[in-house]
């Protein structure tokens, strides 16, 4: 039989439960506050699997958009992309252009100063502390070999460019990779029409349904009664929530 605790102070009982999670949490509330939108998106980033079922309210609006931030880190992601075909060609033009100097050297000599240039500007302004580094190793090199030209050492700087930006650029796409598969939230945002008032919490291995929404007013302020149920019981819940989910 499940445990019925009818008071104020429901937070009691919930906040733990989510701050310890360790695999799993899932939601269904109409109302969920920033502050429980943050500490969910937080538990995603630990490696918890987090699913949200709520309603697109204007009340829910910020909540919302803390759940929605592994979308922007994708989209930061992608800015990385680019950047790499664009060195990655570079780099490709300059190794083509050296080996068969006679055949292409006319035709690439002037695409190959753009997209050199194109990436020492976007290793500046994307990684400037990378195109110091560049540039400090190439006033080594000419220090230490104290025969090296000007165009040389242009040469060098502009060839140790494009390869940290290429290094740069695939360090950050895998590393933006595992932001956004930590921050991934399964959330379903219903319409205001399609109203889904169930309240349903699973954490880990304890279910919750009652009246109480996923708020400070729910949590801590408003007389609220809920359910918890545990072991065997949880399978109730867990089809409780998915009828729920397929539901909308």
């Amino acid at each position: 039989m499940p445990q019925i605790y009818t008071g104020r102070d429901c937070g009691k009982i919930i906040e733990p439960l989510l701050q310890k999670a360790k695999k799993r949490i899932w939601v269904a509330t109409p109302y969920i506050s920033e502050e429980y939108a943050s500490l969910l998106a937080l538990k995603a980033r630990e490696g918890v699997e987090v699913r949200v079922l709520t309603v697109d309210l204007s009340e829910n609006r910020k909540a919302i958009a803390q759940l929605r931030s592994g979308a922007r880190q994708q989209v930061m992601q992608q800015r990385s992309v680019p950047l790499l075909i664009i060195a990655v060609l570079t780099l490709v033009l300059s190794i083509v252009s050296t080996l068969f100097e006679t055949v292409f050297r006319g035709l690439l000599v002037i695409p190959l100063y753009v997209f050199k240039a194109m990436c020492e500007l976007l290793l500046l302004i994307r990684y400037w502390y990378a195109w110091i580094g560049v540039t400090v190793a190439t006033v080594v090199v000419m220090i230490v070999t104290n025969s090296i030209s000007v165009e040389s050492a242009l040469n060098i700087h502009t060839f140790l460019a494009i390869v940290v930006l290429i290094a740069m650029c695939i360090a950050e796409i895998i590393r933006r990779k595992h932001v956004v598969e930590e921050l991934r939230v399964d959330l379903r945002v219903v319409p205001k029409s399609k109203f889904v008032h169930s309240k349903i919490l699973i954490v880990d291995d304890i279910g919750i349904i009652g009246s109480a929404n996923l708020t400070k007013a729910g949590l801590w302020h408003n007389i609220e009664t809920i359910a918890i149920f545990s072991g065997e019981e949880i399978k109730k819940v867990e089809e409780a929530f998915n009828n729920v989910w397929k539901a909308v």
